[in-house]
């Protein structure tokens, strides 16, 4: 039983870590400038206040390639399909 308490948290740890956000900022200007950032968390201050100034934002996330267990070598998931 303590086997699989640790083991759901070794899981735990690493989906938190394979999620990232990708924040693109977007900028009503002469240049449509676009400022793109990655992290574990979004700062929803600055969000809002890109957006109370005119901005747009676009948030996705991104994970880590899903791994091929039985080879220990990366998998692309979306050109397995």
């Amino acid at each position: 039983m303590i086997g699989d308490l640790n083991q759901a948290f070794v899981d735990r740890e690493e989906t938190e870590e394979e999620h990232r956000f990708i924040v693109f900022f977007l900028y009503d200007d002469k240049d449509q400038t676009v400022h793109v950032k990655e992290a574990q968390e979004i700062n929803f201050s600055k969000v809002f206040q890109h957006l109370s100034l005119g901005g747009s934002i676009f948030i996705t996330h991104r994970r880590k390639p899903q791994r091929d267990i039985s080879s220990g070598t990366g998998v692309d998931v979306e050109s397995a399909f």
